[in-house]
């Protein structure tokens, strides 16, 4: 094989190597850290603590409240009444 042959073989693989992918060309290392779907259904059985948490709303996150259950937190729709009662006996974090 020639020397010019070779090194665009390199050349090549290496551009392929380091391309970044398409899903995650800005932040390929950040992994989104909100809720991005809400529910509405009453889950005030299934909360456990005393806290909660307010997500604001961004152009990739919905406006939800996050609360705690057995199973991990859960995402709520903030305009549910069962939410708002709830939230207004609990400790915003």
């Amino acid at each position: 094989m020639s020397r010019g042959v070779v090194t665009f073989a390199l050349l090549l693989s290496l551009a392929l190597c380091f391309r970044p992918s398409a899903a995650n060309r800005r932040f390929p290392y950040r992994k989104l850290l909100c809720c991005t779907k809400v529910s509405s259904s009453n889950m005030t059985s299934k909360v456990i603590g005393h806290t909660y948490r307010k997500q604001p709303l961004t152009s990739r996150c919905p406006e939800a409240l996050i609360f705690a259950t057995q199973a991990g937190t859960v995402c709520v729709d903030p305009a549910a009444e069962w939410a708002q009662r709830l939230a207004a006996r609990m400790t915003r974090l």
